[in-house]
């Protein structure tokens, strides 16, 4: 394999390395394969026609091409001529599917779903990241500026994903690179020829030379990374970790609260240091239902989390959800409205909505319900910005009712069962502090009112989240806690007691701003217990104290008539007692209401910025490489007149080159003086400055000795200027962003 072919093939492996970090951003690996073919596009067409000696700018324009046409293909091939050329259709059908994936972006939280959008983003930008790499490497020769297009998928992956930055993504794309440095020093090693005294060493080879230095340098470039890592995970939080690890999500200042797992992200939205609205509604209902988000059945003795939950096609919300499992038609229920907006700060795909809801208005998306818990998700687009109508079931049942003997339906027996790891303690507390009560429905609320009042705890969100054994044995002793702790340990603590329990999260009603208009923030979400209870279904209960959650349900309440609470239990934010129900119309979410609650937050910049920053910085580096070695020219002449000559001369002949009046290399420097002063125009006074700096050339080259000229950098600076100010507009940005240095490097590089 040619040493071109080794550096293409280099350059094409750094670039799927790196395009690791997109993993966890992408809901499927449906994107990979296409992936692959982009960046073996981009490698292929560059050693082929570099191999047939085809100028650099034409390989440059074909390995464009090809991109354009497998991205065209993958999106638009049904309307494009003889399945892959283009055409109007076909060029419109390409903007569109752009458009839809900047939406995508914009509207989902990783792990995206890869729709057509989704995965011409992907593949073009991964394909146009292997197009800069190639081109750095192989054509211009300057594979260390091949680290800026490398980044930007690293730093995309960064600002971008749920988790943070991962420490694998980093270490692949470091690996890429210093495998392409590393085989770019190898040949350029190898371009100096036989090392002298190698015919002295029997069976060796100026390969094997280089290869034994590339080992001993290898050791410096793994340490650096090692470094690298090390350095970045002793960083002080607040600041953004590279390897992720057990703890809080690292991202408490953001203004979009993103939801992937909300048990992880509760305690991050509780402690937001500006409490962001994320909800907003109206409802029939003087004091409406909490807002659930999902529900998590399953405990493995470490962390609760959601269970398997098919939705298939036929349980879209569009046409309604079933009456809840386990409700009988003898428990008491009234129909509640609402209307309902997730505001921009609100990511989320599963849908906030009191439990349970019957009815959903048909919200944008493909939105369907799991018919065990009612929740209610979609995989192609995200709460933001969402609005929709709910008629949901005020369920209040009697305690009668709730007494009722269990038996239990087949399908929630497996939430009883508790791992082994659970603490004796736990089991033994729960009996303890139920040993007076009589029936199940006693049980739950005997639990209820120890966490509440009886049991000495304490609301405190300084706890550390968690729920595995330690976690529990430390909320038990300590009695300090937050939402988190109270539901979890309720939860466990009832199928300990054999009564089936689960955890939802979501949000407490908010605060009332207008009659019948809610507002919902970061802070008030919160997570609750739920309990089954035979002929009434999952039932809430709120064992976290009421300094924090209010009243307790009526139904929870030993005594309570009627769904009404007793004064001592009054919810103490609002006053309010019982969810009493109005038959009032249920009052529209209109811009006058959105005002009154405030403006709306859009989504985080962050990622725009970094990005845009990034292609700043790749826009930006052939101007600068040319800025600098126009300095470190001047900078070696120093006081050498010959070297002053040669530097003056050298900046006018790359400034004829940008603007495209290059002059043959044959001609002399008087004569390519002239030739460029006619082509130009210049005025009298610039040409007798050129005139000066050829004068100094030539005497320079030809003189025993080099005179002293002064000014020779002014003038040559405005010869420049005069040059340029005589071309258009777009051949000044062209001259200003592809400087002649590059030019002349990629030139020699494609001739070789």
């Amino acid at each position: 394999m040619t040493g071109t072919a080794r550096l293409t093939l280099a350059g094409a492996i750094a670039t799927l390395l790196a395009a690791i970090g997109l993993f966890p951003l992408l809901a499927d690996t449906s994107w990979v394969s296409m992936t692959v073919v982009a960046v073996g596009l981009v490698a292929g067409v560059g050693a082929g026609l570099r191999a047939l000696r085809v100028p650099a700018w034409a390989v440059l324009a074909a390995q464009g091409l090809a991109l354009v046409l497998w991205a065209g293909h993958l999106v638009a091939s049904d309307v494009a001529r003889l399945g892959f050329l283009p055409s109007r259709a076909w060029a419109g059908r390409l903007g569109e599917t752009l458009l839809l994936g900047l939406e995508s972006v914009r509207s989902y939280q990783a792990p995206v779903p890869v729709d057509d959008g989704i995965l011409l983003l992907v593949v073009a930008g991964v394909g146009m990241t292997a197009w800069a790499v190639d081109a750095l490497a192989v054509t211009a020769r300057v594979a260390s500026l091949t680290g800026l297009p490398l980044v930007i998928i690293y730093a995309v992956a960064t600002v971008t994903s749920p988790t943070g930055p991962s420490g694998w993504a980093f270490v692949a794309a470091a690996a890429g690179y210093l495998g392409l440095l590393a085989v770019d020093g190898r040949l350029r090693a190898e371009q100096w020829g036989r090392p002298l005294g190698s015919a002295t060493a029997p069976g060796s080879s100026s390969a094997s030379r280089v290869s034994g230095l590339a080992t001993a340098a290898w050791p410096l470039a793994i340490g650096a990374v090692a470094v690298s890592l090390a350095g970045a995970a002793l960083l002080p939080e607040g600041g953004v970790a590279l390897i992720s690890g057990p703890g809080g999500s690292g991202n408490g200042d953001g203004q979009t609260i993103r939801t992937d797992n909300p048990i992880v992200d509760l305690k991050r939205d509780l402690v937001l240091p500006e409490d962001v609205e994320v909800i907003r509604f109206t409802s029939s209902a003087s004091q409406p239902d909490y807002l659930r988000l999902l529900t998590l059945d399953v405990y493995d003795g470490t962390v609760w989390r959601t269970s398997d939950r098919p939705v298939p096609e036929e349980n879209r919300v569009a046409s309604g959800l079933p009456i809840p499992p386990g409700l009988s038609s003898e428990v008491a229920r009234t129909e509640v409205t609402y209307q309902i907006e997730a505001t921009a700060n609100l990511e989320s795909q599963w849908l906030p909505l009191p439990y349970p809801a019957q009815e959903v208005s048909t919200p944008a998306g493909d939105w369907r319900y799991h018919a065990d818990t009612l929740d209610v998700v979609a995989t192609d687009r995200s709460t933001a910005g969402l609005r929709y109508d709910v008629t949901a079931l005020d369920v209040l049942p009697s305690a009668e009712q709730l007494a009722g003997p269990p038996p239990l339906p087949g399908d929630v027996e497996d939430l009883v069962s508790l791992p082994d790891s659970v603490p004796a303690l736990v089991r033994d507390l729960a009996r303890e502090v139920t040993a007076d009560a009589g029936d199940t429905y006693e049980r739950a609320v005997a639990l209820q009112t120890w966490f509440r009042t009886e049991g000495g705890f304490e609301y405190d969100l300084d706890v550390d989240p968690g729920n595995g054994s330690d976690d529990l044995l430390a909320f038990l002793q300590e009695r300090r806690g937050y939402c988190e702790q109270f539901a979890a340990t309720m939860a466990i603590m009832a199928r300990a007691l054999g009564i089936p329990a689960r955890v939802a999260v979501g949000y407490l009603r908010g605060e009332q701003q207008q009659p019948g208009f809610w507002v919902v923030r970061a802070q008030d979400a919160h997570a609750w217990p739920e309990l089954f209870f035979a002929n009434v279904g999952w039932v809430r209960f709120e064992p976290t104290p009421g300094s924090r959650s209010g009243a307790p349900p009526p139904y929870t309440v030993p005594g309570a008539s009627d769904g009404q609470i007793p004064d001592s239990l009054q919810d103490p934010v609002d006053g309010a007692g019982a969810r009493e129900e109005s038959n009032r119309p249920v009052p529209r979410l209109d811009e006058q209401l959105i005002e009154a609650a405030g403006g709306r937050s859009g989504p985080s910049p962050l990622p725009v910025v970094v990005i845009g920053i990034l292609l700043a910085l790749l826009a930006l580096g052939p101007l600068l490489a040319g800025l600098i070695v126009r300095r470190r020219r001047w900078s070696a002449a120093g006081d050498d007149p010959a070297r002053q000559a040669e530097a003056a001369w050298a900046d006018v002949t790359d400034t004829a080159l940008e603007v495209g009046l290059e002059q043959p290399a044959h001609e002399t420097i008087r004569s390519a003086a002239a030739t460029l002063s006619a082509a130009a125009d210049l005025p009298a006074d610039v040409e007798a400055r050129l005139a000066t700096v050829a004068q100094a050339t030539e005497r320079a080259r030809y003189a025993a000795q080099a005179t002293p000229v002064s000014g020779l950098r002014a003038d040559a600076a405005a010869v420049r200027t005069a040059l340029v100010s005589r071309t258009s507009r777009s051949m000044r940005w062209r001259a200003l962003l592809w400087p002649a240095p590059l030019r002349r490097m990629m030139r020699r590089r494609s001739m070789r």
